[in-house]
């Protein structure tokens, strides 16, 4: 029974992975833009990556691109803040999962229910 409908669901999960990330770096992205004024380079192209990865996330543009964007982002993150405390500390494990999550839209693309595929049936 739970086999049957977890095959079922299957095709749900890029999606739902899609929506999640979106969520997260779309208002990450949008926080940062309040302060761009007197930001730094590096302040502003983590602000962009995060708000137009987010963004594509959440439309299913481009998702492999956008996922892979944003696992580098928080590469960077975590090697540029808690380095190894993101593996132990629970307050720094978030950059952790958006890692990983990213790294899973990259993999997965943007399913079904995503732009991609739409664009990919009219060709």
């Amino acid at each position: 029974m739970i086999d049957k409908l977890g095959s079922e669901m299957k095709d749900y999960a890029p999606l739902l992975v899609r929506l999640g990330l979106a969520l997260i770096f779309v208002m990450q992205g949008a926080m940062g833009v309040k302060g761009l004024s007197h930001a730094g380079t590096m302040e502003i192209v983590t602000t962009l990556v995060a708000l137009l990865g987010g963004l594509f996330l959440l439309i299913g543009f481009m998702t492999q691109w956008a996922g892979f964007a944003l696992a580098a982002l928080m590469i960077w993150n975590i090697a540029n803040g808690p380095k190894l405390d993101a593996f132990v500390d629970p307050r720094q494990q978030i950059m952790l999962a958006l890692m990983v999550m990213s790294l899973v839209a990259w993999m997965l693309g943007g399913g079904r229910m995503s732009l991609d595929e739409k664009m990919k049936k009219k060709s």
